[in-house]
């Protein structure tokens, strides 16, 4: 199926970052709802969030370790409220930021959920957008 790259540079920002504690980190896609037209075509009611493994960057990709605590935190549901899809990657984002950390920050692959089961489509707004993709962190800086 088809999936896009999404590279978040930011991420490197925040490591080695000693005097921070991350209490909550969101990657946020917003849907182009007008490109979409999700009133003639419905759009994927789950996305697949994915980061860019090191030994093997073309396969499929592993899950942030936000799955591994729950998939509900983890997310990547649509959410027609705001016409977004939501990611909590601050586990990842943690594991980025400890010291002589293995996890290499390379990206990830964006995906829709259920690729040979539904037909589905999306139109998402780019990084150019004012409100395209964005990382929202909730942090604590301490003394």
């Amino acid at each position: 199926g088809l999936r896009a790259k999404v590279l978040v540079p930011s991420l490197d920002n925040w490591k080695d970052s000693s005097n921070i504690v991350i209490n909550k980190a969101q990657l946020v896609f917003q849907v182009d709802t007008v490109m979409s037209d999700y009133h003639k075509y419905k759009v994927p009611a789950k996305m697949v969030l994915r980061t860019i493994d090191p030994e093997n960057p073309e396969g499929e990709g592993k899950f942030p370790s936000d799955i591994v605590v729950s998939e509900s935190l983890y997310g990547g549901s649509y959410r027609a409220s705001d016409a977004t899809y939501r990611f909590n990657i601050t586990h990842h984002l943690r594991d980025i930021m400890k010291p002589n950390s293995k996890v290499e920050n390379l990206g990830f692959y964006l995906s829709t959920s259920f690729q040979n089961e539904q037909t589905r489509r999306v139109v998402l707004k780019g990084a150019t957008s004012h409100v395209g993709i964005r990382l929202e962190v909730t942090y604590t800086k301490l003394n």
